[in-house]
């Protein structure tokens, strides 16, 4: 069986946003980061790694700094994550969400067990281990990317051996 690897991360990373309830065609690139940054609501539920299902309300309610309505983000306040991957199946790209969590889009060509983390300044592990399919696969993290100090994806096709997948920014 011949593999291919996700030829548009841009488009693939857009598709991503809209499953965590981004809309892609309000979603902006800048292109001096290469950090997506999207300007449209979660939807009710957003899941994290580290607890339980969040409302989108309990999410609003929470106290924030006050800052303008998309974030901005900076090379400096950003860390750089790009990685080959060991297989051909897997990409994963990451950027911000509406309200400056980490999101992580990983696409696969077949659908496998992917498992996903992302290490932030605290020490902490948070991570993803589900079934996924094939295309654009949304993942949220509870912190700011700025926060990130690694992120890596293991990918087990069904029926195959585990690859790494490659990393690299949303475009």
């Amino acid at each position: 069986m011949t593999s291919r690897r996700a030829s548009a991360p841009a488009a693939a990373f857009a598709a991503g946003l809209a499953l965590a309830g981004c809309s892609s065609s309000s979603a902006t690139s800048n292109a001096d980061t290469q950090t997506i940054v999207a300007t449209t609501a979660l939807p009710a539920t957003v899941h994290s790694p580290s607890r339980p299902a969040t409302s989108a309300a309990a999410v609003k309610a929470a106290p924030k700094p006050s800052s303008p309505a998309a974030p901005t983000v900076t090379t400096s306040d950003n860390p750089a994550f790009d990685l080959t991957g060991s297989g051909p199946d897997c990409v994963m790209t990451y950027g911000v969400t509406p309200d400056g969590r980490t999101l992580t889009v990983v696409t696969v060509t077949i659908p496998g067990e992917i498992i996903t983390h992302v290490s932030d300044q605290a020490g902490d592990i948070n991570r993803h281990d589900t079934h996924i399919t094939p295309g654009p696969n949304a993942f949220v993290y509870d912190f700011p990317l700025s926060q990130a100090t690694d992120m890596g994806a293991i990918f087990t096709p069904d029926g195959g051996a585990s690859q790494s997948c490659t990393i690299e920014p949303a475009k």
